[in-house]
């Protein structure tokens, strides 16, 4: 998960470097355009924008049938472990996980009745 959370970021930077690009690159007036790098610059928009979808759609996948279920285990280890993992999916730079969707997790699990998922967290 935290590879595929820098892998998300890096993706991020990669379109907003292509947006920036193409936006430029179709503001030069007709004669100091080039038509072959503005096609070249939108299908390296396009193609950033369909990998984005296809990594967030395996972040909620693994996180809809790993990290959901197995925050709330029985066994304190899981529990510190799954808090373990969101700090460092945080850390890792990915916007995604500081969002309240996320942030809930750490604050319940700040209030676990076993001190080492506390500390975890």
């Amino acid at each position: 998960m935290k590879a595929l959370a820098s892998v998300e970021t890096k993706l991020n930077e990669q379109k907003s470097r292509s947006r920036r690009q193409l936006q430029l690159e179709e503001r030069k007036c007709a004669e100091a355009r080039a038509a072959d790098r503005v096609e070249v610059l939108a299908a390296k928009l396009k193609e950033a924008d369909e990998n984005l979808v296809e990594v967030a759609t395996i972040i909620d996948y693994l996180v809809q049938s790993v990290f959901i279920l197995r925050w709330k285990d029985v066994a304190t280890e899981i529990r510190s472990f799954c808090m373990e993992q969101l700090g460092l999916w945080i850390q890792s730079g990915s916007t995604r996980f500081l969002q309240a969707s996320f942030l809930k997790y750490l604050g319940w699990a700040l209030h676990d009745r076993e001190s080492e998922v506390r500390l975890a967290c």
